[in-house]
C-alpha cells in the first residue's frame, strides 16, 4: 500500500513512525508541508495518507484541519487517516474530520500497536444483523461508570455526547443527572424508550489493600457492576447493545488483561468497540451508526416526511 506521511521534520517523530510502520512493508513517502504533499499527490497515486496533527498544527491552526483534509481529498483520491495527539483529543474535532472525508482518527503514540491501529481504521465495518434493523433511531441508552473515575465521565461529555448530538440522537439515560423517583424504574423506562444500548464496560479502578504488606493499590481488572447490570437489562428487553472498551490506562496499571479476555464470556459475542481516546471514541460511534444505516438527523427527517404525508391526506 503506497503511503504518504505528512508530518513536519522539525523533530524525530516522523522517524519513529517509519520504524513502527516498517513491519507492514508499505512503500512510505514523506512530506513536511501540505503544499509539498499536494505536489506529490498530483504527480503520483497514493493509497493512504497519514496526516499528523502534532507537528503540523497547534491549538490555533487546528481549526483549519477540515479545509486541509478536503483539499487533500481533492488533490488525490487516497484514504486519509488522521494521527492525533493529546491537544487534538476532542470528539467534536474528530467528527469534523470524518465529515471532511477522513476514514480514521488514530492516536499517534509511536509504539508497537500503531500499525494495528492504522490497519483497523482501514478495515470495512461488518454490521451485525441485529443492528441492521435499528435504522429509525430516536433515543439510545448509555450506561457509563460516572463516579469511579473522572476520565470516563469526560469520555461521555467529550466523546459520546458530541457524537450523539451530531447524529441527532438523544440519551435516554440523562435522568441520572436529575434523579426523581425510583432509579431502577427510570432505568427500565429509559431502556424501553431507546432503540440501541451503549455500555462502557471498561475497567474501573478499585482501591484494594494488599493482604501481605498492607499497602493500598489500584486494581483495574473489573468493569463497573452497575454498567453490567444495565447491559443485562438492555439484553433482557431485546435491545442491540454496543460495548465500549477503553484500551488506554495509567502506565502503572500492569495488571490489566487483554480486552478480548477481560469481558465475561456472556458478553464476548456482542459488538465491541475499542477506543484509545475521546476523539477516537466519537469518531468510531459516528462511523458505526452510519454503518447501521443511520445518517445525520435521519430520524428527524423521517418525522418531517411523515407529518407532510399526514397533511396531504387531510
Amino acid at each position: 500500500m503506497k503511503t504518504l506521511l505528512i508530518a513536519s521534520s522539525r523533530n524525530g517523530w516522523s522517524l519513529d513512525v517509519e520504524d513502527c510502520l516498517r513491519p507492514l512493508k508499505w512503500p512510505l513517502f514523506k512530506a513536511s508541508t501540505l503544499q509539498s504533499a499536494k505536489s506529490k499527490l498530483s504527480k503520483g497515486r497514493f493509497d493512504l495518507i497519514l496526516l499528523d496533527t502534532a507537528t503540523l498544527y497547534d491549538m490555533v491552526t487546528l481549526v483549519r484541519i477540515e479545509e486541509d483534509i478536503a483539499a487533500l481529498r481533492k488533490a488525490g483520491r487516497a484514504r486519509i487517516v488522521v494521527l492525533y495527539d493529546d491537544n487534538a483529543d476532542n470528539g467534536t474535532l474528530a467528527i469534523k474530520c470524518l465529515k471532511s472525508g477522513a476514514i480514521g482518527f488514530v492516536s499517534n503514540e509511536t509504539d508497537r500497536s500503531l500499525p494495528t491501529r492504522i490497519e483497523s481504521a482501514l478495515v470495512p465495518l461488518r454490521v451485525p444483523l441485529r443492528f441492521r434493523k435499528a435504522r429509525r433511531i430516536k433515543k439510545v441508552f448509555v450506561a457509563m461508570p460516572f463516579r469511579e473515575d473522572l476520565r470516563y465521565a469526560m469520555d461521555y461529555y467529550e466523546g459520546i455526547l458530541p457524537a450523539l448530538n451530531y447524529l441527532g440522537l438523544e440519551d435516554a439515560g440523562l435522568f441520572r443527572f436529575t434523579p426523581v423517583g425510583g432509579l431502577l424504574d427510570q432505568i427500565l423506562s429509559g431502556i424501553s424508550k431507546s432503540a440501541i444500548g451503549i455500555a462502557n464496560v471498561s475497567h474501573v479502578p478499585q482501591d484494594l489493600i494488599c493482604p501481605i504488606c498492607g499497602d493500598e493499590y489500584e486494581d483495574w481488572k473489573n468493569p463497573n457492576g452497575n454498567v453490567l447490570f444495565e447491559a443485562g437489562l438492555m439484553a433482557g428487553q431485546d435491545k442491540p447493545v454496543m460495548l465500549l472498551f477503553c484500551t488506554c490506562y495509567p502506565s502503572d496499571s500492569s495488571n490489566v488483561g487483554n480486552p478480548a479476555e477481560a469481558l465475561p464470556s456472556d458478553l464476548k459475542s456482542y459488538l465491541r468497540v475499542e477506543y484509545s481516546g475521546r476523539a477516537d471514541l466519537a469518531f468510531k460511534i459516528v462511523r458505526w451508526f452510519e454503518a447501521f444505516g443511520l445518517s445525520r438527523y435521519s430520524s428527524r427527517k423521517g418525522r418531517t416526511r411523515r407529518k407532510a404525508k399526514d397533511r396531504s391526506r387531510r
